[in-house]
């Protein structure tokens, strides 16, 4: 998890320097505001990402690929408002066939 700090945008893009994350095509997330820009860093390197819901959903996570962002608007997809509207909601980690 990121704290929200000035600066917190910058620091997502350390992320980027890490093996794990070149070697990676999935990645999980929390939705919090200070990883915003770090989902959009994921979607912007297509890579697939997995959000946990809002409070209040009866799935898992919501599946996000850069495929599914017609506009290529990486940073509204990332926001709050964009990846509960464009993520398909998984129930169980099984549903995903990457």
């Amino acid at each position: 998890r990121i704290p929200f700090f000035k600066g917190c945008d910058r620091a997502c893009l350390n992320f980027r320097l890490l093996p794990e994350y070149q070697r990676a095509s999935v990645i999980k997330v929390h939705p919090s505001l200070a990883a915003t820009k770090l989902r959009e860093m994921i979607l912007e390197d297509g890579k697939t990402l997995l959000t946990p819901p809002l409070p209040g959903h009866d799935f898992l996570y919501l599946l996000l690929s850069p495929s599914f962002i017609a506009s290529r608007d990486f940073a509204a997809a990332a926001g709050r408002k964009g990846f509960m509207r464009l993520g398909k909601p998984i129930a169980a980690l099984s549903e995903l066939s990457h």
